[in-house]
């Protein structure tokens, strides 16, 4: 009986896996999100057409995104909301200040279509885009050939707990 109950002790602290929190990807660098969308100029388009959207329906009078991901040119001009890039050495001290920033995922194309998710670091909010090259011109939307089928724009918000290296959220 002794015999047993060493084997099974053994056996149980070598199943016994430590438990760390969520592995967060690196956000994507722009020059990936140029590769993926197709080239520099479309690019520039699409992520201009989707920050401008997402800001102007915000309102807050300053929102952040990462200068590794966001290059100046593609930012949208705003009248209601400051974009303020930030650099990558200024980010924890942006966290630790209970801030947040916009970073964008899930950036895939498939023919003319490009959809994007967009996610409020510290924030617990998303929000996905779809956007369309038609008539030689991007646009907001699904292809006019394809509505109401198969692409999905939509919000997204929630988070239980607080998102690794968000020392505020909850508070």
């Amino acid at each position: 009986m002794k015999i047993l109950l060493i084997v099974a002790s053994v056996m149980w602290g070598a199943m016994t896996v430590p438990q760390s929190g969520p592995v967060e990807a690196p956000p994507l660098p722009s020059d990936w999100i140029v590769s993926e969308i197709g080239s520099e100029a479309s690019a520039r388009q699409v992520v201009n057409l989707i920050l401008g959207s997402l800001f102007e329906e915000r309102h807050r009078g300053r929102d952040y995104v990462l200068a590794s991901q966001i290059r100046k040119d593609w930012l949208p001009d705003q009248a209601t909301t400051k974009i303020i890039r930030l650099v990558e050495s200024d980010v924890r001290r942006h966290l630790a200040t209970c801030g947040h920033y916009w970073v964008l995922s899930d950036i895939r194309r498939t023919s003319n279509v490009v959809s994007m998710k967009v996610s409020e670091k510290c924030g617990c909010t998303f929000k996905e885009y779809v956007a369309t090259f038609e008539n030689d011109v991007w646009h907001l939307g699904s292809p006019y050939g394809a509505r109401g089928g198969g692409w999905v724009e939509g919000i997204g918000s929630g988070c239980v707990g607080p998102p690794p290296g968000c020392p505020c959220l909850g508070r």
